[in-house]
This record gives C-alpha cells, structure tokens and sequence, in this order.
C-alpha cells in the first residue's frame, strides 16, 4: 500500500533533511554559524507549520504525529551533537538530552501499544522553545567568535546562553520524569480496571 504524504509531513520531514547542514560547522567557512542560525529558524518554523496545516486542512493523523515527533528529534540530536563535537556544548548536556529523549520515544512505543495517546504538554513545548533558543545562542557566539568583534560582549553573550542551556537541560529531565509518571499511571489504572473487570466476570 502507497502511503501518501501532504503538506503537513513534507514540513515535518524537512527538519530531518535540513540536519546534516551541521556538518558545516567542521568546515572553515566565515559565514557557518550564520548560515546554520537560518537553518534552525527554518527548523523553527516548520514545527510551528505542519502543525497549523494538518488542524486547518483537518488531516491530522497517526503517522504526521509519528513524523513530527521524529524530525524534532532527529533535528534536535544531530545538533547537539556537531554542536559537543566542534566544543560548542558540554558532552554531558548531550548526552543527558539524547538519553532523555531515547527513554521518551521508547515510552510513546509503550503507551501506544497500552491504547495511549500522549499529547504534547505545556512543559514538553517550553523545553523546546528553551532548547532552540540556547542553539540560537551557541550559534550567535559562534559567528560573533569569527567576526571576533571587540565591541560585542563575548562573555556576557556567552554566559547568558549558557544559562539557557542548562535551564534547556533542566527542562528535559524534568519533562521527562513528568511523561514517565503520566504514562505509568495511565497504564496503572488501566490494568487495575482491567483486574477488576476480570474477577467481576469470574464471579458472575
């Protein structure tokens, strides 16, 4: 069977193609940092997109959820890491990041095998919006570095996204350990339930 995609999970699929532009920060190119800041605009924009096409043309479905989930992900990771490797991030940010995100999509697994759809939560979608705007911040210390301005405040820039970066890695966990708790207790009570319809059905 063909599957068919719209608007909507071509924009998600972007972020997944737009990626390995990372790989640019390896190379020596004055305008790098600058080229990839538009690169994670894009990324940016597009999460906001498909989710505003797929409610106005009503073609929400499993598999544009699947593949908004994945790209933000892929997106995400792929960063984090050219970012660790070229010195822009510590290692343990990205590690705890990418591990958090490994045991999330696991759980999804989980819950959707359990009858349990998990939307997206208040505190899931401020960790992103605090995750991109710390990349945002990495990579304008990246270009003002180059450009090597004496007027720009290097270490005060870089203390600020710094900050933002831990509150960034705060979040994940914390939003973590909040969808590991909803997801148990949803499967909790839906086994309980399920217990006590059994042994209803026995004495009957």
């Amino acid at each position: 069977m063909k599957i068919r995609l719209n608007i909507a999970d071509h924009l998600s699929l972007s972020r997944i193609y737009v990626a390995p532009f990372f790989l640019l920060l390896e190379w020596d190119w004055e305008y790098n940092y600058l080229f990839l800041m538009g690169i994670v605009c894009w990324a940016m924009l597009s999460d906001y997109l498909d989710g505003y096409w797929a409610r106005k043309e009503n073609v929400v479905s499993n598999l544009g959820a699947f593949l908004d989930f994945t790209a933000d992900k892929v997106f995400v990771a792929t960063v984090l890491v050219m970012l660790t490797i070229t010195d822009w991030i510590p290692a343990w940010m990205t590690l705890l990041i990418i591990g958090r995100e490994f045991l999330v999509m696991g759980l999804r697994i989980f819950a959707a095998i359990e009858g349990l759809a998990v939307p997206a939560y208040f505190w899931g979608k401020v960790k992103t919006a605090f995750t991109f705007a710390a990349i945002m911040g990495v990579l304008t210390c990246g270009q003002l570095s180059v450009w090597n301005w004496d007027w720009v405040p290097h270490d005060l820039l870089w203390g600020i996204t710094y900050v933002l970066l831990l509150i960034s890695t705060f979040l994940t966990l914390s939003s973590g350990f909040d969808y590991i708790r909803k997801v148990l207790e949803y499967v909790t009570k839906k086994r309980s339930e399920t217990e006590i319809k059994n042994a209803e059905a026995e004495r009957g």
